[in-house]
């Protein structure tokens, strides 16, 4: 039997059902969906959009998300003009 890879994207809601087609702002053109690639230590993930001001840890600095509402944001660019942006409309 075939062995599925399973990936962190594959258990999030399918983003395509919950944002309409785009249309550009600037120049009326299609709008092709994309995402922002967020460089860590290591690895790459999906950027995300989270509420309120950063707080960072007293001994890491790294910022703290918990108990905080986060998205991960969609980027969309103009195949026309090449105006880009961004959507935080499918919740982590």
């Amino acid at each position: 039997m075939a062995r599925s890879k399973t990936t962190s994207r594959a258990s999030r809601p399918d983003a395509s059902a919950l944002v309409p087609e785009r249309t550009c702002f600037e120049c009326g053109g299609g709008m092709e969906r994309g995402f922002v690639a967020d460089m860590g230590y290591g690895s790459i993930t999906q950027a995300l959009w989270v509420e309120g001001e950063p707080e960072r840890g007293r001994f890491s600095g790294s910022i703290k998300l918990r108990k905080k509402r986060a998205f991960y944001v969609e980027t969309f660019r103009c195949d026309g003009c090449g105006a880009v942006r961004s959507y935080a409309t499918v919740p982590k």
